[in-house]
């Protein structure tokens, strides 16, 4: 079902273990009310109402959407059942050794909340005058355009192409408003690259700190992120991807589920 939730139209026959990414659809229907389907955001609505009544352990992947879950339970008047953060899972794999290429990426995308407006503002405004491939990844909305000279933008590339790409370029900048997790900081660090990402609650959680986090509302917070992580040592990144790993891998990720369904088993 759409971001895990159940069916509100008939009670599940069996005991439910459901995850839930993200509640994005409350998000937009406080913040950009005119950009999300309503007759969608009420269907989601209702699932997420008979997800939360009838599941008998939900799996989160940060405290701040468990949070997010809590808030919505007390306002519908709902006791919830336990809510187990689980993170993401990720397996080791080779970085790259060589030499990096004067590049920087950023990730873009239709969304409101992912801000490809602010990110095209503060990013253009940076570049002027330096001598880096700008590679932006995704989708521009409507009445964005791409600058001439050294800007360059894939919409869709093979994942093994695009990790190459990432892996070989000096920074990896993220906007967004809202997430519920937000992978593309963490995947970069596990790939040896510095990300520049919005500090935004989940953000703030799940990277723990690390990179070079700036404030939305700032070009010089922006500017000064993106300039830092230009000078973080391979070392540093390593440094963080260790601990990141140590936290968010596929091992731990399944024993904390198998315990938590046991647990939800063991209670009736």
């Amino acid at each position: 079902m759409p971001k895990g939730f159940v069916s509100f139209l008939r009670k599940c026959p069996v005991k439910l273990a459901t995850f839930v990414p993200d509640v994005i659809h409350d998000f937009y229907e406080k913040t950009y009310p005119q950009h999300f389907n309503r007759i969608e955001c009420k269907y989601l609505k209702l699932m997420l109402r008979a997800t939360l009544s009838q599941s008998k352990v939900i799996f989160t992947n940060s405290k701040f959407i468990s949070g997010e879950l809590t808030a919505l339970s007390r306002r519908w008047g709902i006791e919830p059942p336990p809510l187990v953060e689980i993170g993401a899972g990720y397996e080791p794999r080779q970085k790259y050794q060589g030499e990096k290429q004067n590049r920087v990426m950023m990730l873009v995308s239709t969304w409101k909340h992912k801000r490809t407006d602010l990110a095209m503002e503060y990013l253009k405004r940076w570049a002027q005058g330096k001598d880096y491939e700008i590679a932006i990844f995704g989708s521009l909305p409507k009445g964005i355009s791409l600058p001439s000279g050294k800007w360059h933008l894939y919409n869709r590339i093979p994942e093994d192409e695009y990790r190459k790409m990432m892996e070989r370029s000096r920074a990896l900048i993220y906007f967004s408003e809202y997430e519920g997790f937000g992978a593309p900081p963490v995947e970069a660090i596990l790939g040896g690259v510095c990300p520049v990402y919005s500090d935004i609650p989940a953000s703030r959680e799940v990277v723990m700190g690390f990179g070079a986090p700036f404030d939305n509302n700032s070009y010089e917070s922006f500017a000064k992120a993106l300039d830092y992580a230009l000078t973080v040592s391979a070392e540093q990144i390593d440094n963080w991807g260790k601990i990141l790993f140590e936290k968010y891998n596929f091992k731990k990720e399944a024993e904390t589920i198998a315990n938590a369904m046991i647990k939800a088993q063991q209670s009736g």
